[in-house]
């Protein structure tokens, strides 16, 4: 992204971390890196962004920058739709 969204997710700001996972995971101006995508997914979940939250379990569950693990991606899914996730 540009210095402003770089800017926004070094002081921690949670929507701009989850436009970053969602950029790496959908490969929008980068190549796609399921890596970064579930590292910037996490910080954005803990900062209460709830997609956030139900993308990084989908990574878990398919095993996607992350080693495959169904109870991870239920725990992801669970938390996303107890803070109202209609998907998860």
């Amino acid at each position: 992204g540009g210095p402003v969204l770089r800017m926004a997710a070094a002081k921690g700001d949670p929507a701009a971390a989850f436009e970053i996972g969602i950029r790496y995971a959908e490969g929008k101006g980068v190549a796609v890196n399921y890596e970064e995508a579930a590292k910037w997914f996490g910080r954005a979940s803990d900062g209460g962004i709830v997609p956030a939250t139900f993308r990084l379990g989908a990574l878990y569950e398919k095993g996607l920058g992350t080693k495959k693990d169904i109870d991870a991606a239920r725990r992801y899914y669970m938390q996303a739709a107890e803070r109202g996730s209609a998907k998860a």
